[in-house]
């Protein structure tokens, strides 16, 4: 019995990203092609969006930040439901333009998105990114 919802596992996508295996390929684009009323819903985590950024661009394919971010903007246009995609499309604007981290990017779009900017963090380039508003520590009590 097929279920009604399916998570997509990172190595699918990035098989159907990179074509470095036609098998795997093959399958990856034939599920992600099948009409929805054919197949599972299909769910992408955030999770899984860092763990196929991190193998784009840190693996034997050594994606470069632009690159990487094409491959994420393409993985939003597929027919999927991509959790919380309108963060996910903000962390591709801050990861292309204004930070090269993609973890960084992706927790300052939730704080844009969900903490009005509120941010605490150590990072001097992620308290640059536009829109954050970096919080000041508390005092420790002596």
């Amino acid at each position: 019995m097929t279920p009604s919802v399916a998570y997509l596992d990172t190595n699918v996508l990035v098989r159907f990203l990179v074509r470095d295996n036609a098998a795997q390929w093959s399958a990856a684009d034939a599920l992600l092609n099948l009409p929805r009323s054919r197949r599972p819903r299909l769910i992408l985590t955030s999770a899984t969006l860092s763990e196929i950024v991190s193998v784009l661009s840190k693996s034997v394919y050594r994606y470069s930040r632009s690159q990487v971010a094409d491959a994420v903007e393409g993985l939003l246009s597929l027919p999927i439901d991509v959790i919380d995609a309108e963060v996910i499309a903000t962390a591709v604007d801050i990861f292309r333009n204004r930070h090269p981290e993609w973890d960084d990017a992706l927790l300052a779009a939730y704080a844009l998105a969900r903490a009005d900017g509120g941010i605490y963090t150590f990072d001097e380039q992620l308290r640059r990114v536009q829109g954050l508003n970096p919080l000041p520590f508390p005092v420790p009590e002596p």
